[in-house]
């Protein structure tokens, strides 16, 4: 059985592998564009990986074998010196996705697109994960630190309406500090009610029910008052009475 020669160098190998590849500034998406008729893999290769493998080879995990794995590493971390020595070694050019271009033509999915079937099964996977409140509460707290979510201006003046007239029963918690039903709501009271005060800007919420909102939240026991920017700013006096009121049902 022949081994795979390097087009480069001529070495016979059982695998041109990406570590062999750097060797000759190459990656190995572009070899196999470059030289799409030469197997990577060896045939005595493959033979010695079958048996090896025995009857396992491209066979896939079932679900509860996978979630064994899962399981028995929850609460495990690397030492320092592994994770040092992981970090090390995807640094600049040891990464392999070093000088890979993800945008534009140059990108290796360009132009490709997912069968209907895979974006069925993505779908489908997607949901049955955001129907897990805790990965969804953890997956909305993870893209409002990302995209460094702050307090916007209508929050801040009713932030200081709250903190002035309704001293420690109010806090702002729309920087992702409390996640109820996958939402982010912007205040909630810390005075022992299961209330929230949701401030709807009239741009960002232009289309949303605010009664959906309300009913959302009331599943999980909390009532909600919604007030729009242009209450806010129109006439806070009245805000004020819907605030006072709100707080002492």
């Amino acid at each position: 059985m022949q081994k795979s020669k390097c087009p480069f160098c001529n070495m016979e190998l059982n695998f041109i592998n990406p570590s062999h590849l750097k060797k000759h500034n190459i990656k190995m998406y572009e070899f196999k564009k470059k030289f799409p008729n030469i197997c990577v893999c060896s045939d005595a290769f493959k033979e010695h990986l079958k048996s090896i493998s025995g009857n396992s080879l491209g066979k896939h995990s079932s679900i509860e074998a996978r979630n064994k794995i899962a399981k028995s590493h929850i609460g495990k971390k690397d030492s320092l010196e592994t994770r040092k020595r992981k970090s090390e070694s995807r640094i600049g050019n040891k990464n392999p996705m070093y000088g890979i271009h993800r945008f534009g033509k140059e990108a290796p999915m360009f132009g490709k697109k997912q069968s209907e079937n895979s974006r069925e099964k993505n779908r489908n996977a997607q949901l049955i994960l955001y129907s897990n409140e805790y990965y969804k509460s953890k997956r909305v707290k993870a893209s409002l630190k990302g995209n460094k979510r702050g307090i916007t201006k209508p929050e801040m003046i009713l932030d200081i309406i709250l903190q002035k007239f309704f001293p420690n029963e109010w806090k702002y918690v729309g920087n992702g500090e409390f996640i109820l039903a996958g939402k982010c709501p912007d205040f909630v009271n810390i005075n022992g009610k299961k209330k929230i005060i949701e401030m709807f800007g009239d741009y960002w919420h232009k289309n949303d029910n605010g009664e959906n909102r309300k009913n959302l939240f009331k599943q999980f026991g909390f009532d909600t008052l919604i007030i729009w920017q242009s209450d806010l700013y129109q006439n806070p006096g009245k805000v004020y009475e819907r605030v006072f009121k709100f707080s002492k049902i």
